[in-house]
C-alpha cells in the first residue's frame, strides 16, 4: 500500500509534475488546501515549489515522477496554473497527502 503522507526529505530532493485537468475532482474537506492542512497538519503557509515564495494558497494535484499516485501539495496559483508542465522540485520539508478520499478524507470525517 502507498503512504498517505510522504515528506519530500524522506527521498532526497523530490520532482513532481503538476497534474492537468483536475479542478472537477472534489474532496470531503471543501478544498484541496484544506485536504492538505487536514492529512499534514498544515504547518506551510508558502509554496513548496523550491524557488517561490508565493503563498500556500491551493492544493497541487501531484504525481512524483518517480512514483505512482497522486498526491496533494501546497503550492501558489501561480505554480497550480493548468499551463504548467514542466518537473517542479519541491522543498525538502514538504509533506505530500495522497489525493484518494476514499483513503484520506472519507475516513477523516467518516467518525
Amino acid at each position: 500500500m502507498k503512504p498517505l503522507l510522504m515528506r519530500a526529505d524522506d527521498r532526497g530532493p523530490l520532482q513532481v509534475r503538476n497534474l492537468q485537468g483536475t479542478s472537477r475532482h472534489l474532496c470531503w474537506c471543501g478544498s484541496w488546501i484544506e485536504h492538505w492542512r487536514c492529512g499534514s497538519g498544515g504547518g506551510r503557509f508558502t509554496c513548496a515549489v523550491v524557488g517561490c515564495s508565493g503563498p500556500a494558497e491551493v492544493g497541487a494535484h501531484v504525481k512524483p515522477v518517480d512514483l505512482t499516485g497522486w498526491y496533494i501539495a501546497p503550492f501558489c496559483k501561480g505554480c497550480n496554473h493548468w499551463s504548467n508542465r514542466e518537473i517542479l522540485t519541491l522543498d525538502r520539508r514538504t509533506w505530500l497527502v495522497r489525493a484518494n478520499v476514499s483513503l484520506t478524507c472519507a475516513v477523516w470525517w467518516a467518525s
